[in-house]
């Protein structure tokens, strides 16, 4: 197997892990056109949800406490 497959397969994991919630809003607006897309009310919603998430409040304590987050996409 190449190097790169290797890097590839580490990227994946390593965004794999990351807050859901936060994932499907970095999604909707890097995939946003201006003609197309979520519109910025839509994004707003989204952006909200992410800062009103149970994933949040997971992401903080696992930093306070200095262990990886649980996310559950809530």
């Amino acid at each position: 197997m190449s190097r790169s497959w290797f890097h590839r397969k580490r990227t994946a994991a390593a965004i794999a892990a990351l807050a859901p919630l936060s994932l499907r809003y970095s999604k909707a607006a890097l995939n946003a056109a201006p003609a197309a897309g979520p519109s910025a009310a839509d994004l707003e919603a989204a952006f909200q949800a992410c800062w009103d998430s149970a994933d949040l409040q997971e992401g903080r304590l696992a930093r306070s406490e200095r262990r990886r987050p649980r996310f559950e996409g809530r």
